[in-house]
């Protein structure tokens, strides 16, 4: 009996579209069954790549790569275009991976939601913070109630080089028209932690700087945030690459924090009853959870049925947030209440 083969299609065939073939065509992290067949981009050179190098059939119509009999998509595209392809490919009802942001507009994500609902398609976000096991371990001490009510958020990502001024020109920075701008592009992921931690947001409101010169295009941002739970939060970001993060929630019972040690990142947790002098006990997250991906996820829904936890209705939330925060930014700092994005 032949082996079903589960065919892929990449839309956008950038750096994250070629990793991505990589380990599923040569590297076959997921397995001999699964194949990624063609891909689209709207770069002569991209295209060019696909076919010569990795033997894809390749097209600049995302309408002919849809048409290819396709069991799974990757939108790894740039973000001007993810609203689009996530469209096309929820009315075609292949189950896809969605790079964040969904979209540049959250009209846009909700056209796109309300496809992906009618159509009944499964989608991941790669939102990959959700994936890492110290993330997963704060949600399950949170939805177990050991925090109590909960106070407060605190996510903040240092980076520490990569500005416009230094002689950076990150893609994100230099084209916001097509990214969304530093907020809607990578801030996003930590405002994805906090309203998959605290809950619904009420207002927000963020100051932000930059070197970039004749454009708004934020490059140091510090965000406060209202939660409907009465919760409140702060996010804290800047460009350029990834050097340390810390994130810590508080409640009326305790809270816990990330660490790093033994070459992994923990967490330190402080209950009522707890000792109040001392070091903070210390969880390691992997004792309960693996760590994963976004792929894995989707390949294991297309092979075995299932449903995602990382979809793009909450990638809509997210956004909705991220939004709200870009405004109040390019207002000045004023409080923008979420319901007002439309």
């Amino acid at each position: 009996m032949a082996t079903k083969m589960y065919r892929g299609g990449v839309f956008g065939f950038g750096e994250m579209g070629q990793e991505a073939t990589t380990r599923i065509n040569f590297d076959r992290w997921y397995g001999d069954d699964v194949q990624i067949v063609g891909v689209c981009d709207r770069g002569k050179e991209k295209l060019k790549l696909a076919e010569e190098r990795f033997g894809l059939k390749a097209s600049k119509d995302p309408r002919e790569l849809v048409a290819m009999d396709l069991d799974f998509a990757l939108v790894t595209s740039t973000t001007v275009a993810h609203a689009e392809h996530g469209l096309m490919l929820a009315e075609a009802g292949v189950p896809m991976l969605m790079e964040k942001p969904i979209a540049l507009s959250y009209a846009q994500g909700k056209a796109m939601c309300d496809a992906v609902k009618k159509h009944k398609v499964e989608t991941v976000v790669n939102y990959g913070r959700r994936f890492d096991p110290a993330m997963r371990k704060m949600k399950s001490i949170i939805d177990e109630g050991k925090l109590g009510r909960l106070l407060s958020f605190d996510g903040a990502i240092y980076r520490g080089v990569g500005v416009y001024e230094a002689g950076y020109r990150h893609r994100a920075v230099v084209e916001p028209e097509e990214s969304g701008g530093w907020i809607v592009h990578h801030a996003c992921h930590t405002v994805d932690i906090a309203w998959w931690f605290m809950g619904d947001v009420e207002e927000v409101s963020t100051m932000t700087l930059s070197t970039v010169p004749g454009k708004f295009s934020e490059e140091v941002l510090m965000g406060h945030l209202r939660f409907k739970n009465g919760a409140i939060g702060q996010i804290f970001d800047t460009v350029g690459g990834v050097k340390g993060d810390n994130t810590a929630v508080v409640g009326t019972n305790g809270g816990i924090r990330t660490t790093e040690g033994a070459g992994a990142r923990l967490i330190n947790i402080r209950l009522t009853g707890d000792r109040d002098t001392g070091p903070a006990r210390v969880l390691d997250p992997r004792e309960t959870h693996k760590h994963f991906d976004a792929t894995t996820m989707l390949i294991k829904i297309v092979k075995e049925g299932g449903k995602s936890d990382v979809t793009v209705h909450d990638a809509l939330e997210s956004l909705r947030i991220s939004l709200a925060m870009r405004e109040s930014a390019m207002s000045g700092g004023k409080w923008v209440k979420v319901s007002s994005i439309k």
